[in-house]
């Protein structure tokens, strides 16, 4: 994560409706992130999520 440690911050709370069986959750914008990276590719930057990220993991279903 690239962020600007002079205007980090969240921005306001706001009620979502995106969990499963359209299940409320609280969430805040994060303000002074620049971008961020998983596995050495970016995923995000300023604007939210690239349209199409390139694969950086693989998703988890199990665990040992």
């Amino acid at each position: 994560m690239l962020f600007d440690p002079k205007t980090v911050d969240r921005g306001p709370k706001r009620r979502v409706y995106d969990l499963p069986g359209g299940e409320p959750r609280l969430h805040t914008d994060a303000i002074g992130v620049k971008s961020v990276w998983v596995n050495g590719q970016q995923v995000a930057d300023e604007n939210g999520l690239i349209k199409e990220p390139p694969l950086a993991g693989h998703l988890l279903t199990q665990f040992a």
